[in-house]
């Protein structure tokens, strides 16, 4: 959120407690496409799964020998990492959304890479106890359903969300709906 917006923004992607789902929607909308425009400056592969497993980038020194384990047909090198980065970074008005901001482009675009391995952990297939190997992409964002789908599904058929209407500690499926025992389900006879 602060590298597309501003220095002082935040990612919000709290449970639903007073808000409505349209604003519910919006605050996850606005973070899923920050992440993908984040992201995208670097990663370019369109590849909706990724399969492997890399550990502990988030400690290696930039330009480590353990970042070519993401592959050239998923990101840019890093020369052109940079100039994309400085097409964004150098940008006047990028400027005076981030003052002082601590990382250069070449560093950025290594930063950008750990933080696509770091979040490919929960955007994980299967069960997260076992080794991560395949996971979603997230330089896609992580919210493809619809507002209006999403807002029918719960005003309308009172479902639950699974993104954020489960419970602090529950919430995160955002592909997920659920009747939770609403009135009249199950049938009574069932």
């Amino acid at each position: 959120m602060r590298f597309r917006w501003t220095s002082a923004d935040a990612a919000d992607v709290s449970i639903r407690v007073h808000d409505t789902i349209e604003v519910t929607y919006d605050r996850f909308r606005l973070v899923s496409d920050a992440l993908a425009y984040y992201l995208g400056h670097v990663i370019w592969t369109v590849d909706p799964t990724i399969a492997r497993s890399i550990t502990n980038l988030d400690s290696v020194p930039d330009g480590d020998p353990a970042f070519a384990a993401i592959p050239l047909t998923e990101r840019l090198d890093e020369t052109n990492g940079v100039i994309a980065l400085e097409a964004t970074m150098h940008d006047p008005a990028w400027q005076a959304n981030h003052p002082g901001w601590s990382l250069s482009p070449a560093q950025q675009y290594w930063q950008i890479l750990r933080d696509f391995e770091a979040l490919r952990v929960p955007f994980l297939f299967g069960n997260p106890a076992a080794p991560i190997t395949t996971t979603r992409n997230p330089s896609l964002g992580f919210l493809d359903l619809r507002r209006e789908v999403v807002v029918a599904l719960v005003s309308v058929g009172h479902l639950r969300w699974g993104a954020s209407d489960f419970g602090v500690n529950q919430s995160g499926d955002v592909m997920h709906f659920d009747l939770n025992g609403h009135a009249g389900y199950p049938p009574a006879d069932s």
